[in-house]
This record gives C-alpha cells, sequence and structure tokens, in this order.
C-alpha cells in the first residue's frame, strides 16, 4: 500500500471546514507543524478510517467526534497492486463506507464489503495499529517494545515452531525441565519438600544427632576426671586450717587496735586547740593593723577636703562673670533675629502679589480647557446611548448563526439527497402524480418527503431510515437559529451584520473622542475641576492677604550684612556658653570629691578621733600579746604527745580484714567443693542409667554414611537433567539464531550508521532485547530514553522492508518519533530515513515513510516531500 492523500472533517481538531493533504509521495513524506495543527488528528482519522468499522459507535468514535454533533467523516487515496483507489467513509448520522476506483469513478464496494476488500489489502483484519502492530509510532511511543505476531515470520522460512526444534524437541526439552524442577527451583537451589531437599535434611537430623551422642560421651569422661579433682581438693582443705588458731590471732588483732584509736583521739584534739588558738591571735593582729590604717585615712579626708573647699569659693566668683557676658551676648543675637525676620517678611510680601498675578492667568486657561472637556464628553454621551440601542452582537455570535444556516442547508441537502429511482411504465389504467405533478411513463426519482399519488390505489412515501433522523436534526437546528434572531432581535443573518457594523462603527467614533478627550484631560475631568478649585482658594488666600498687610517697603536693609552680624554675635554667645559650661563642669567635679570626703569622715569609728585613738591602740596591742603567748603553750603539749609511741590504726585495720577473710574465703571453698561433689556424682548417676553413648555413636555413624550415599545419587541425576536441558536450549538457540539472521541482516546495517559497531539481541518474537557494544551486553531498559528511541525506530523499518520484499509494501508512520535524540544522532537517524525511502541500485524500491513533527527547525535537516495541512474544500 502507498498513501496519495488524507482528507477530514469534523474528525479531532478538524471542524466543519475539514482538513486535506494531498499529494503525498512515494519516499519520505514530512509534515512539520506547530502544536494544535491536527497532526495526532491527522494520524488518529487514518487509523479510524482503514481499521474502524462505519458502524462503530463507542469510544473510538466518539473521542474524535466534535461537540456540535457533526459526524466524522473522511477520504484515503491510495495505491495498491498498480490500481488507485478512494476509501470513503462516514460515521454515526448517515454513517457509510465506499471503496472507489479513482481512475474510473467506480464505486467497487460498500459498507462491509468495503472493509472486507481494504483488509486484504492491508493483511492485517481487525488490527487497530497497522500492519503487524509494527510500523506506525504515534507521539510519546517511540520507546515502546515491538515484537512479530507472525506477520513478518510469514514472510521469513517457515513457522517459529518449525525452525527451533520441533515439536518433539519442545516437548523433550518440557519434559526434561519438568523433572529437573522436582530436584531444584531455576536459580539452582534444592528444590523445597523435592528428593534433594528431602535427602539433606535426612543427612543433616542424624549428623546432629551423632554431634549429640559424641558429646555425650565426652561429658561422661570428663565428669569423672572433675569429680576426682574436687574430691582431692577437699580433701587437703581440711587437713591445711586449724579455726581455733585463726580466732585467737582474729581476738588480739581487735585489742590492739581499741588501744591505737584511744591515742590517736587524744593527738587530734591536742591539734584542733593549737589551731583555735593561733587562729584567735591572728584576728588580735588584724585588728590593731586596721585601726592604724583608719586612723591614716581619717587624717587625708579631713586635708582634703579643707583645700576643695578653698577652690569652690574661687570658682563660684568665675561662674557669676561668666554669666553676665552670657546674658550681653544672648539680647545681642535677639536684636539681630528680629531686624531679619522683619526684612523677610516684606520679601514675602511682594512674592506673593506676583504669585496672585500667576494664578489669575492660569485659573483663566483652566476654564477654557473645562469647557471644551464637558463638550467632548457631552457627545461622548450621546454615541454611547446610541451603540446602547444596537443589539451586542459580536463576531462571535455571527459566526456561531453562520455555521448553524450552513449546518441547516446541509442536513436539508443530505436529506434531499435520499432517493430511490424507479421507472414508471403507463398502461393508460390511471394517473400518477409525484407531489401534484402529473408523471408519464419513464425513470423517475423518490426522494425523502415526496408523495407519489397512484389514482384509484393510494400514495407512496420514501420510508428511509434516516429520513426522520435528519428532519429532527433539521429542525433542532432550526430552533437553535429563531432563538438566536430573538435573543439579538434580528430578523436575518444580512441584518445581524449590518448591526454588528453599526456597533463597530460608533466604537470607532467612541476610541476617537475617548482619544482626544484623554489628551485633553489626562487625568480626567474632576482633576480638572479640583485643579480650579485649588487655583480659585489660592487667588481668594494671596488676595486677602495682601490686603491685610502693612505697606510693602521699597528699601530693605542688605542681607549679607545682617547675616555676618549675626554670625559674630552668635560666635560670641556659643563661646560665653562654653565658658559656663567648663566652669559647671569643674564646680560639679569638685563639689561630688569634697561630698565622698564628707562621707569618709562620717563613717569613721569614734576611735579613731585624736582624742581617744592612743588609749584604744594600747587595749588593742595588749590583746594581741596574751593570744600569741596561749598559742605557743599549746603547741609546746601537742609536741609532747607527738614523742609518745603508737601503732597505726589503718595497719591494725588491714590486718583485721585479712584474718577475718581468711575465716570466710575457708568456709565458703568448703562448702562449694561439698556441693559440686554431690552434682558430679548425681551426673555421672544419670548418665549411667541412660543408653551406652560409645553404642550410640557407632548406630549413628552407620546412618550418616548411608545418608549421605543417597543425597550424592539425587545430585547425580539433577546435575545430568541439568547438563541434558542446558544441551537442548544451546542446540535452539543455534536453531534460532538462524531463524533471526534475515532480520539481523536488515537491521544492522542501518543500526551501525547510527551506533558505530555496535549489535542487537534479539527475542524469538524478533524483539530487540539488548545492545551489544564493545563485546558488553546492556539489556534495553539500561539504556538512555535516547538509544531506546532509535532502536525501535530502526527495528520498524527493517521489519517494514523485509514485509517489502515479501510483497506487502507498508507505509511507515511516524509521530515526532525522535525527540530525545541528541543533535548528532537526530542527523544520523534522518540519514538512515532517506536510505530506506530512496530505491537501491538492485532495483528495489523504497519504503514510504510519513514524517510527523511540531519541531519545524529541529526537521529542517531532514529532507523529504515537505507537506502543509490545507483546508478541505467543499464540492
Amino acid at each position: 500500500m502507498r498513501l496519495d492523500a488524507l482528507r477530514f472533517r469534523n474528525l479531532g481538531a478538524f471542524g466543519a471546514e475539514g482538513i486535506t493533504v494531498e499529494g503525498l509521495r512515494p519516499g519520505l513524506n514530512v509534515i512539520a507543524e506547530r502544536n494544535e495543527r491536527g497532526k495526532s488528528s491527522l494520524l488518529a482519522g487514518l487509523e479510524l478510517l482503514l481499521f474502524a468499522n462505519h458502524k462503530a459507535t463507542g469510544k473510538i468514535v466518539t473521542s474524535l467526534s466534535r461537540d456540535d454533533g457533526a459526524s466524522p467523516e473522511g477520504e484515503i487515496d491510495f495505491t495498491f497492486g498498480g490500481t488507485e483507489y478512494r476509501l470513503v467513509k462516514r460515521f454515526r448520522a448517515g454513517k457509510s463506507a465506499e471503496l472507489i476506483d479513482r481512475r474510473t469513478g467506480q464505486v467497487i464496494a460498500r459498507r462491509g464489503d468495503a472493509e472486507e476488500r481494504l483488509a486484504d489489502m492491508l493483511g492485517a483484519a481487525g488490527k487497530a495499529q497497522g500492519p503487524s502492530g509494527l510500523l506506525w509510532v504515534r507521539q510519546g511511543t517511540s520507546m515502546s517494545p515491538i515484537s512479530d505476531d507472525g506477520h513478518v515470520a510469514a514472510r521469513l522460512e517457515t513457522e517459529l515452531s518449525t525452525l527451533v526444534g520441533g515439536d518433539r524437541a519442545r516437548d523433550y526439552l518440557t519434559q526434561v525441565e519438568n523433572r529437573l524442577g522436582e530436584y531444584r527451583t531455576g536459580q539452582g537451589r534444592a528444590k523445597k519438600h523435592g528428593p534433594i531437599d528431602l535427602a539433606q535434611q535426612a543427612l543433616d537430623t542424624a549428623q546432629a544427632e551423632l554431634a549429640m551422642a559424641k558429646q555425650a560421651a565426652r561429658n561422661i569422661r570428663d565428669t569423672n576426671r572433675a569429680l576426682a579433682n574436687v574430691t582431692a581438693k577437699l580433701t587437703q582443705l581440711e587437713e591445711g586450717y586449724d579455726p581455733e588458731v585463726a580466732s585467737e590471732k582474729l581476738k588480739a588483732a581487735q585489742e590492739k587496735l581499741t588501744a591505737a584509736k584511744a591515742a590517736d583521739d587524744k593527738r587530734r584534739a591536742a591539734q584542733s586547740e593549737v589551731k583555735r588558738l593561733d587562729t584567735l591571735a591572728e584576728r588580735a593582729t588584724e585588728t590593731l593593723t586596721t585601726f592604724n590604717e583608719a586612723c591614716l585615712a581619717r587624717d587625708a579626708s579631713e586635708t582634703e577636703k579643707t583645700a576643695l573647699t578653698a577652690q569652690l569659693t574661687d570658682l563660684d566668683r568665675a561662674h557669676a562673670a561668666a554669666k553676665t557676658a552670657h546674658e550681653a551676648a544672648k539680647q545681642t543675637v535677639s536684636d539681630l533675629y528680629e531686624a531679619r525676620e522683619q526684612a523677610a517678611q516684606q520679601e514675602k510680601l511682594r512674592h506673593d502679589q506676583e504669585s496672585l498675578t500667576e494664578r489669575n492667568a492660569q485659573l483663566q486657561a483652566l476654564l477654557e480647557t473645562l469647557e471644551l472637556v464637558e463638550n467632548k464628553a457631552a457627545a461622548r454621551a450621546d454615541l454611547i446611548a446610541e451603540k446602547d440601542a444596537l443589539p451586542p452582537i459580536t463576531p462571535d455570535d455571527l459566526n456561531t448563526l453562520l455555521k448553524l444556516e450552513r449546518h441547516h442547508d446541509d442536513v436539508k441537502a443530505r436529506r434531499e439527497q435520499l432517493s430511490v429511482p424507479l421507472i414508471f411504465e403507463a398502461d393508460g389504467a390511471g394517473t400518477l402524480t409525484l407531489d401534484g405533478v402529473p408523471v408519464k411513463s419513464g425513470p423517475i426519482t423518490l426522494s425523502a418527503g415526496s408523495r407519489l399519488a397512484i389514482e384509484g390505489i393510494g400514495t407512496l412515501r420514501l420510508n428511509h431510515p434516516d429520513s426522520e433522523q435528519l428532519d429532527r436534526e433539521a429542525a433542532q437546528i432550526q430552533d437553535q437559529i429563531t432563538n438566536w434572531y430573538a435573543t439579538f432581535e434580528v430578523s436575518s443573518a444580512r441584518e445581524a451584520n449590518a448591526q454588528m457594523q453599526a456597533r463597530a462603527d460608533l466604537d470607532r467614533d467612541l476610541m476617537q473622542l475617548t482619544a482626544e478627550l484623554r489628551a485633553i484631560a489626562p487625568n480626567g475631568r474632576d482633576q480638572i475641576l479640583d485643579q480650579k478649585e485649588r487655583l480659585e482658594t489660592e487667588v481668594e488666600t494671596l488676595a486677602a492677604r495682601l490686603g491685610a498687610a502693612d505697606e510693602i517697603f521699597d528699601e530693605e536693609a542688605d542681607p549679607a550684612d545682617q547675616l555676618a552680624q549675626l554670625g559674630a554675635a552668635k560666635a560670641q554667645l556659643d563661646a560665653a556658653w562654653d565658658q559656663l559650661s567648663e566652669i559647671d563642669r569643674k564646680r560639679a567635679t569638685l563639689t561630688e570629691r569634697r561630698h565622698a570626703a564628707e562621707q569618709k569622715l562620717s563613717i569613721a569609728a569614734a576611735q579613731t578621733d585624736p582624742q581617744h585613738r592612743d588609749a584604744h591602740r594600747a587595749t588593742l596591742t595588749t590583746e594581741a600579746l596574751k593570744a600569741d603567748q596561749a598559742a605557743a603553750q599549746a603547741r609546746e603539749a601537742l609536741a609532747a604527745l607527738a614523742g609518745q609511741a603508737t601503732s597505726d590504726p589503718a595497719m591494725i585495720e588491714a590486718d583485721i580484714e585479712r584474718l577475718t577473710m581468711i575465716q570466710t574465703n575457708h568456709a565458703k571453698e568448703r562448702e562449694t567443693l561439698i556441693i559440686e561433689k554431690a552434682r558430679l556424682e548425681a551426673e555421672r548417676q544419670a548418665a549411667f542409667e541412660r543408653r551406652d553413648p560409645d553404642a550410640e555413636v557407632g548406630r549413628l555413624t552407620d546412618q550418616v554414611e548411608q545418608l549421605s550415599t543417597e543425597l550424592a545419587r539425587h545430585e547425580r541425576e539433577a546435575d545430568a537433567l541439568t547438563l541434558l536441558r542446558d544441551t537442548l536450549v544451546q542446540s535452539q538457540q543455534a536453531l534460532q539464531d538462524h531463524y533471526t539472521a534475515p532480520v539481523r541482516k536488515e537491521l544492522l546495517p542501518l543500526l551501525r550508521q547510527v551506533i558505530d559497531g555496535a549489535d542487537l539481541v534479539l527475542s524469538e518474537q524478533l524483539g530487540a532485547t539488548g545492545l551489544v557494544r564493545d563485546g558488553q551486553d546492556d539489556a534495553l531498559e539500561r539504556l538512555s530514553g535516547g538509544t531506546q528511541e532509535q532502536i525501535a525506530v530502526l527495528t520498524r523499518l527493517a521489519f517494514a522492508r523485509l514485509l517489502a520484499r515479501g510483497g506487502q509494501p507498508c507505509p511507515v508512520i511516524l509521530d515526532d518519533a525522535l525527540v530525545y535524540a541528541d543533535d548528532q544522532r537526530r542527523e544520523q537517524m534522518f540519514t538512515v530515513l532517506n536510505h530506506v525511502a530512496t530505491p537501491n541500485p538492485k532495483g528495489e524500491a523504497g519504503l514510504q515513510l510519513l514524517y510527523l513533527s511540531c519541531h519545524e527547525n529541529a526537521t529542517r535537516g531532514l529532507g523529504g516531500h515537505r507537506l502543509t495541512l490545507e483546508r478541505w474544500a467543499a464540492d
């Protein structure tokens, strides 16, 4: 099959005006349009006409139908076997299908017959994705995995099942795998509850029991040795210990400890007394020293207070003089400021007189502008009233009416086309009239709604199944047209158009007036009124101020001279203030220092007064001497006690602890040995009451050897089955490689044009499962999106070439199938597309490719025959 032209109407993005693609050629055809132009609808319409039954009413049709209820329809021009055909289909209302010979215009088949003939040509009856589901790539599905459903395989040597070993080989391989499955899982592990697993479990159990038996025999021997050892230790412990001797040693050590502690307590009491008396002597000496220092501090404070009082008297006199100078400078500055203010007032009155003249001129100009604005605003209000009197018809409203009228005419025309050809042969017996007009002998056409009256018999009317539906549809559309007229209060489309044009003219006039108003009054009439009111207020204020002012002097003082005098006076004022501030700071500092000296004198103790200090000093000196003598006597008593010889209580306590632990350890060890001896005797007795451990070890040893032999036999059988299975699989793989050779032969040259040195791994269904590069095998799903996309497209091209060589050429349709390719890979893929679309030197025709894309710039390097989407003009 070769596509020649596509036409669709009322389908997907295509409305009543329709869309057409004319002039498709053999080789590479390219449609590169922006989004929303209907490329996806074009592909969906092609699929709908080729593979959907014309009676279909489900999702496949409703998803492509328009909201206005119009029936999807289309035409496909194609060439097959040297004959040019046209497929015409209509869905929903007026559903039909026709296959037409384009050269003669003859209808070859209708409805179901036409669809059966088309399915035979496609070789894919009922398949919704094109031949073998391989050769159509929708937007977003270019990376979907593909595999042959038998259509490509049918063009190769023979069927897949025969080539890869035959049914008997497959059955035998299945039997081997089933038998091996009884022993091992697919990962090679022993199958749970299988022969190997059960033999291993029995062997593990016997080995565990054997280990326990051997351990029991070892335990008996260890128990005998331990019992003999405990008995010897107990005898040795009893022979080397005398309890009475140990008690006497402990009693003597305790008496010695009591005497040592009494002597130690007496020595510690003497040390405490020495420490107490030394502290009292130190405090008496410190008290005498503190008193002497307080006397010296009192004398210093008296001297400082007298000096500070004299300094404050001098500063008071200086402060009075500085204050007099400051007051004089302050009066001079005030007089100069008053003179300067009077000069400024005269300047302000002259400025107000100039402003009054300027504001009067601005007010007159503003009144003229206001009058012009009000005139144009009145004209604009008249235009708005005239526009409001017209119905608000928009171009979209008018287009809706025109579409309804065209749709109504189309329905009426389709109803009138419902007819039956008849031949009337008059025999002179009666009169025949068609819609009241007499009919003579010859051919006549009975249309839907017409009446054929046979005199003396009755009236004949055509009962076509679609006539009532078309009548209802026409009535519904007429109701919509009538409602539209009533809504906008018009009687025809011509009147509606005139009203719409009148509103448009008024809109233009309004825009002109609005622009003029905006130029005259950019911020509106209210702002002009605000400005007028503000200017009137300013004029009144200025006039009142000038009327109330005194006479304006013609002469005025020199401002520069006034400013120089004021600067000099302010400098004198600042200097006087700085001097006064400095005197105040010094007075504050001296006052604070004198206050501090007075504070020290007020808190000084009465004993430091010169009249009483000598008597108090003598008393403190006597107390310090007495405290030193008492401390010396206490130290002599402590020295006498230290010379007496005594034992260390800590050493005695350590010896008592040692003797006590000897008694405790002996009793504890004796008790432990007695208990351990009883336990070992009981354990030995219990072991002899059970089975002979040595005999049990021998029995279990023989059982382990038997079970090991059985496990080895099962594993040898599983290994043999594994080897047999692998051999069969390798044999079938060799045959499969022979089967996939034709596909690889077509595919590898295309693949290596894009990915240098690459190879593909193909499945039994001929789909790619992996890519081999530099000896490394990568699974398809681990490759980048762009590489997966390119492999999928190249595989489809290889299948298309195999189909063409097998006598069934099919167009390959790619809808944005290279969106993930980088710039270099895209250029290489473009080269491949042009290569497969070009006839080769052997005389083989190239493939027909239709490449759809919304990336106009990205497809400029593709080449090929460029096509555009055009309007499908009505017949």
